[in-house]
């Protein structure tokens, strides 16, 4: 967050103990803090306000403390937006020279496209999905609840009142079983 008592402002108080605020110097209002103490377990806190132009120092009390938190947070809201509209003013800039034909050259394509692999990639997938459809119903369903769901061999046991184990031996009877269905596609 900003250092926000570097700023000038138009005006500077200081709250007293019954909430009131009465102007003051620059140099009053940003005196050296005391630390805190048992009695007075507060930090010294301060309110700003950009826009009015003025700074406040705080009461050392739960009041202070509540009124800094609610304007720390609108001021470091106000930060965000701030970052964000300057990039945003950034990306919106056009570069002096360029034309409609050269803004392709700013721009770089993040991966070239492989068509043979895409082709090779549909056509295991469509080997594949013919492999799962010569399953049983049973082990149609291990597949989709393993692979697919991702949900683990314990909790797909569980809800077919099966051990663990034996969901284990089903999926390594189905992995076998698809091995030969696709024989050297994988």
């Amino acid at each position: 967050m900003l250092n926000y008592q570097k700023f000038h402002y138009r005006h500077y108080y200081v709250q007293d103990a019954n909430g009131e605020c009465r102007e003051v110097t620059r140099k009053e209002c940003f005196a050296k803090p005391e630390e805190p103490t048992a009695t007075l377990p507060f930090k010294q806190r301060w309110l700003y306000d950009l826009e009015a132009g003025y700074a406040c120092r705080l009461e050392r009390s739960r009041q202070g403390e509540d009124l800094y938190r609610m304007n720390a947070t609108s001021l470091k809201r106000e930060e965000r937006q701030q970052e964000r509209r300057a990039k945003m003013a950034d990306l919106d800039k056009t570069y002096e020279g360029d034309s409609e034909d050269n803004l392709d050259s700013r721009f770089e394509i993040a991966d070239s496209f492989d068509l043979a692999s895409y082709v090779a990639d549909k056509f295991l997938f469509e080997e594949l999905y013919a492999a799962l459809a010569k399953l049983t119903a049973d082990d149609a369903d291990l597949v989709q609840a393993l692979y697919v769901d991702q949900r683990t061999e314990r909790d797909y046991a569980a809800e077919l009142g099966l051990s663990h184990q034996a969901v284990g031996k089903r999926r390594k009877k189905v992995l076998v079983l698809l091995r030969e269905i696709l024989g050297d596609q994988i």
